[in-house]
């Protein structure tokens, strides 16, 4: 078994001009079988970013506010998974700007603002879910009022889940949601 390293470890994968091996499972020690940005890390990466950009006390916020859309993914296409979504858009913020710049005080919140406006930005959020016949909705899902698997609940026998992400987008939810995440309220 090769040595373990020594001192601090980041969580987030270094980014190189390689990251093909990230891509793909490694079946050998030290990763069996695990990908360093596959699905599963993303929450911990989420995290990690957060951290790094002064946003910490966030984190609560914005995990509840992601919690609403869990399982969603299973409805989209893969580049939509909401969890996946953020984890990209905040690793960009990373990269793109240093955490001492945004660990400011005086730049937190228009740090977190900018973060808010960037999420509310992707797909996701501006998908419509709804149960019905095809000619008439009978419920509509909003995610600030229930979770996603709440009103998986909620179809009834011969009714069909329809899941669209219109190209008008969803200005309501957008509006409610960045109210909440820039609140602190989810």
């Amino acid at each position: 078994m090769p040595p373990m390293q020594d001192g601090p470890v980041s969580l987030i994968p270094a980014v190189a001009a390689d990251t093909q091996h990230l891509a793909c499972p490694q079946l050998q020690f030290p990763f069996l079988g695990r990908v360093p940005l596959d699905r599963s890390g993303a929450v911990f990466t989420i995290i990690e970013t957060l951290k790094q950009l002064g946003q910490e006390r966030r984190t609560s916020t914005l995990m509840c506010w992601l919690g609403r859309f869990d399982g969603l993914e299973m409805h989209l296409e893969e580049e939509h998974d909401p969890l996946l979504c953020v984890r990209q858009l905040l690793l960009s913020f990373v990269v793109t700007y240093t955490s001492l710049e945004y660990a400011r005080p005086t730049r937190q919140a228009a740090c977190w603002k900018q973060i808010v406006q960037s999420i509310l930005s992707l797909d996701f959020v501006q998908s419509h879910s709804s149960w019905g016949t095809d000619t008439k909705p009978r419920l509509v899902w909003n995610p600030m009022a229930q979770p996603w698997l709440e009103f998986l609940k909620e179809g009834r026998a011969g009714e069909t889940l329809t899941t669209w992400i219109p190209e008008s987008g969803n200005p309501p939810l957008t509006r409610r949601s960045a109210a909440a995440l820039l609140a602190g309220w989810v």
